[in-house]
């Protein structure tokens, strides 16, 4: 899987959601960047755990 850019997962989601007739605003759009911007967070910092984790099993 590759990992996509915050003004990807952006347009994405203003796609998906104009696509399905639903529209999206201005506020729709920062909600998601914020919680774009969260889920690469958390999930860089999993893997980060996981990378040590790795690292401490070689030994």
């Amino acid at each position: 899987m590759t990992e996509k850019t915050i003004e990807e997962m952006a347009h994405d989601y203003a796609v998906a959601q104009l696509s399905s007739g639903i529209g999206a605003t201005t506020n729709d759009i920062e909600e998601f960047i914020k919680l774009a911007c969260e889920v690469k967070k958390q999930a860089k910092k999993a893997q980060k755990n996981i990378a040590e984790d790795e690292r401490r099993c070689r030994w």
